[in-house]
């Protein structure tokens, strides 16, 4: 099964980001597991605080890899148009960016890292 990740891209070790004013905007790689064999597009639908909130991965990216950063936290939602079917659109998750960090770093004790996700949560 389908399941969205999310990782940090790491300067010197730690979380990167770019501080605008008070916020610092994570930079943050979203990516699909175990995509389906089929897959022609992944669609990732970020929140609408972004200029461009939709994201259209084709086949080819490694992991359907997606690009961007983050203050906050919001629910990404995940399509996947596959070759078997490729007029239908099929819905993955509807994952909170914060959970998908998580998920992905469920076995780290790394502090910067937990603090990182601590602070893009709100918690």
């Amino acid at each position: 099964m389908s399941k969205l990740l999310a990782e940090f891209q790491l300067e010197n070790g730690r979380p990167s980001f770019i501080e605008r004013g008070a916020k610092k905007h994570y930079r943050i790689r979203l990516f699909l597991k175990d995509a389906p064999p089929d897959a022609l597009t992944v669609t990732y639908q970020l929140d609408n605080s972004y200029k461009n909130p939709i994201r259209l991965i084709p086949a080819g990216d490694p992991a359907f890899a997606e690009y961007t950063t983050s203050y906050g936290d919001y629910p990404v939602q995940v399509a996947v148009r596959r070759k078997s079917n490729p007029n239908a659109i099929e819905f993955l998750t509807g994952e909170k960016l914060s959970n998908a960090l998580k998920d992905n770093y469920a076995e780290s004790s790394d502090p910067a890292i937990r603090e990182a996700i601590k602070e893009l949560s709100g918690r």
